[in-house]
């Protein structure tokens, strides 16, 4: 049966940038955001393209995306075009697993950034004040449904992954029983097929985590938030759970 890791978490997480990294694994086929293949029409049809090679893509080619797939089977037909036995999805919001997943199969992995810095990434559809509680309502939501319907759960801080990637990789591997490379390749250097996800960090040659939002997110609402008990301590049991995991 094969294996399915997905991870879990809002908007520009940093799903696109970890999907890349886990493109190395050998055994794993990181495809990115899935349910495009099936959800991508009208206006958003070119969503299901490979964002890195476009119609010319041996994975996700014209006579593949031009296939009808039942929703359950989905997942299992991408795997299959990639020849490999473990898929690596990055749909991130649990609904989509829930339609592409049988209960208690996924293996989970929810991926969260700071409070502020994830508002700051949804600053053109909210603002920063409903970005904030959009976090914490999402974290507080898919720790729940984790519980519930995922097979594992994996918790990991973007910005303490990308602190140490290679070695942070390792260890993720080593968690989910998959093999790692000898010498995890630089990113440039990593082939990898991927629908949808962030172009910047599809086009990047190293990784790194936008740190943007301490200079234009003002000073006094970064404090209030980090005063507010409910969001600091869902961020504290958060940090705590993805130190377990990764290295310091």
């Amino acid at each position: 049966m094969q294996r399915i890791i997905g991870i879990v978490g809002l908007a520009h997480c940093g799903s696109t940038a970890l999907s890349r990294l886990a493109a190395c694994l050998p055994e794993v086929a990181s495809a990115g955001e899935i349910h495009w293949l099936i959800d991508a029409t009208g206006k958003n049809r070119e969503k299901k393209l490979c964002t890195v090679c476009r119609s010319r893509c041996p994975v996700f080619s014209k006579n593949f995306l031009k296939k009808k797939f039942p929703v359950k089977r989905l997942y299992s037909a991408v795997a299959n075009q990639f020849g490999k036995e473990i898929l690596f999805s990055s749909d991130k919001s649990t609904r989509n697993y829930d339609r592409f997943v049988p209960v208690n199969t996924l293996e989970a992995i929810i991926l969260y950034k700071r409070p502020v810095s994830q508002a700051f990434s949804l600053r053109r559809v909210m603002s920063l004040r409903d970005g904030v509680t959009a976090w914490r309502n999402f974290h507080l939501k898919a720790l729940g449904w984790a519980e519930m319907y995922a097979k594992s759960t994996t918790i990991i801080s973007l910005e303490a992954f990308m602190a140490h990637p290679q070695r942070n990789l390792r260890i993720l591997a080593d968690r989910l029983s998959l093999e790692t490379p000898k010498n995890i390749p630089n990113l440039k250097n990593i082939p990898y097929h991927h629908i949808n996800g962030n172009h910047r960090a599809h086009s990047s040659k190293k990784i790194f985590v936008d740190q943007k939002w301490r200079k234009r997110v003002p000073e006094n609402f970064i404090k209030k938030v980090q005063r507010e008990r409910p969001v600091r301590s869902l961020l504290n049991y958060l940090d705590a759970e993805s130190r377990r995991i990764l290295c310091p």
